[in-house]
């Protein structure tokens, strides 16, 4: 339990429970940093992928845990391509690399959710930028105090339609998650139009966990006005072909207007394409 831990991690967990750790020396419980231990710097790479290169593979699924994701969100953007490109140098092959968005929580141990939205856009920059990559979202499947969650058959399902599409050529498979593209303000009304709608967006009720959320709420959506956050519990979603039309009667025509969706640490999207892909994170402003 103590193998790996700082020693204020150590000292930490010996409070919790209950020890007396004066006269205790991290060190003692530390293993030996040899070759093969998995914690030392590149120890995963050296020790694991490098001895199974160039094995012949067709592509690589990514489940990133990032459980210290909220001490260092911001490296995010430059370490996942880096990272992508130093497995393609060590096959030799331009593969195709499909990962998962971190799911959406709340909290987790130490670990607070909302500092996962710089990971989340990290991961949105990567799949737009680097090629042969596709991103399977899950921001319907998360757990509000669980960092890994529990659902795993929707995650599966939305990484083999990646498969199907992007690694196997069916360009008639349906694989990507409704991309908020624009919106138009009118009085009382925000009109949301999304890219990859497939035979027409829906709402549901419930979301995989049975949490309800409303078949007249999209669930994650934020809407502000000058500033000023509007009040959702009063609004109104529907879902028409590519487009959801948010009605309210705090909405005004004449004001700057930004929308959120799924931009903070824990929320639950309702919001599905014909291929039964939630909405992926979004920001966009009038």
């Amino acid at each position: 339990m103590m193998f790996g831990c700082t020693p204020e991690e150590f000292q930490k967990k010996m409070e919790e429970l209950g020890a007396d750790a004066s006269e205790s020396d991290p060190a003692e419980f530390q293993p030996v940093m040899g070759p093969k231990y998995e914690r030392r710097p590149c120890g995963l790479y050296e020790s694991m992928l490098k001895q199974v290169a160039p094995y012949g593979i067709r592509g690589v699924i990514w489940y990133q845990g990032e459980t210290d994701g909220d001490c260092h969100p911001e490296v995010y953007k430059t370490l996942l391509p880096a990272m992508i490109r130093s497995w393609r140098a060590l096959w030799k092959e331009e593969f195709p690399f499909l990962f998962v968005q971190i799911a959406p929580l709340e909290q987790w141990m130490d670990c607070c959710g909302k500092n996962y939205v710089e990971i989340r856009k990290a991961q949105q920059h990567a799949a737009e930028t680097v090629p042969d990559t596709g991103m399977a979202v899950i921001t319907d499947v998360g757990m509000q105090f669980d960092i890994h969650p529990k659902k795993k058959q929707p995650v599966g399902h939305r990484l083999a339609l990646l498969a199907e599409n992007k690694v196997y050529g069916d360009g008639n498979v349906l694989c990507e998650a409704p991309s908020l593209k624009e919106i138009q303000v009118e009085e009382g009304k925000v009109v949301l139009t999304f890219d990859n709608a497939g035979d027409g967006l829906y709402l549901t009720e419930n979301v995989p966990y049975g949490q309800v959320v409303g078949k007249e709420t999209l669930g994650g959506l934020r809407i502000f006005q000058n500033g000023q956050e509007l009040k959702m519990e009063k609004m109104k979603a529907t879902a028409r072909k590519n487009h959801v039309i948010v009605t309210g009667a705090e909405i005004r025509s004449s004001v700057p207007t930004q929308v959120r969706l799924a931009q903070t640490g824990w929320y639950l999207v309702n919001l599905y394409n014909s291929a039964g892909i939630p909405a992926r994170p979004a920001e966009v402003n009038t």
